[in-house]
């Protein structure tokens, strides 16, 4: 846990120099990857991997008796059931990427930048506790193994984007990143389907975790 933090705002700078280059800029309102968003949309929706943290380290600390969960029950209780591309909840992710996109590259980078800077500052306890969704309580290390998830993924959607080699992230990232999806794959599909796709899979079909 105790790489975490520098592990964490590595990847947030790498974040912030994605976003930055110049193909951004000029296929910003391009359709990106990803069904009914565009790159800028994908861009700001990154960009809450920062965000968010800011927030959360910002808000009350949670009660006692509020239910605790780990970076994969996170996932499962933000995403639960819900279609990727028509249920309303990814549909309001989708209409909060463009929405913060709306000024452009530079706006969405000069607020992400200031966000970055207060992060940087950030406790080093990795056992505080935050309230995430709605007022659910998690250790602020599980957390940021959350947004490393988002971070790993989403910079390949959007380096695919608009045709850029992605970003380079550490074995370490990728490590907790394997370790969060896998955790969150058998809780979402049975630990034996699981264990057979991965070692049989020209028998057994793919499982996801997403």
């Amino acid at each position: 846990m105790a790489d975490l933090k520098p592990l964490y705002l590595n990847s947030c700078s790498t974040v912030l120099d994605l976003i930055a280059r110049a193909e951004m800029d000029e296929q910003w309102s391009s359709a990106s990857v990803l069904p009914e968003l565009s790159v800028g949309g994908l861009a700001a929706h990154l960009g809450r991997a920062l965000l968010t943290v800011d927030a959360y380290l910002q808000g009350d600390v949670p009660p006692k008796d509020a239910a605790q969960v780990d970076a994969a029950g996170y996932f499962l209780a933000a995403l639960g059931d819900h279609d990727p591309v028509t249920s309303e909840f990814h549909q309001g992710v989708r209409q909060r990427g463009e929405s913060a996109a709306e000024g452009g590259q530079q706006s969405v980078l000069e607020s992400l930048g200031a966000v970055f800077e207060r992060l940087s500052q950030m406790p080093d306890d990795m056992d505080r506790q935050i309230a995430v969704l709605a007022g659910i309580r998690m250790g602020l290390g599980e957390y940021l193994k959350t947004r490393l998830v988002e971070i790993a993924v989403h910079c390949r959607d959007l380096a695919d984007s608009v045709q850029v080699e992605p970003p380079a992230m550490s074995d370490r990232c990728w490590q907790v990143v394997t370790e969060v999806v896998v955790a969150v794959t058998v809780l979402r599909n049975e630990p034996g389907a699981v264990a057979l796709a991965l070692s049989r899979a020209d028998r057994f079909p793919r499982v996801v975790a997403f």
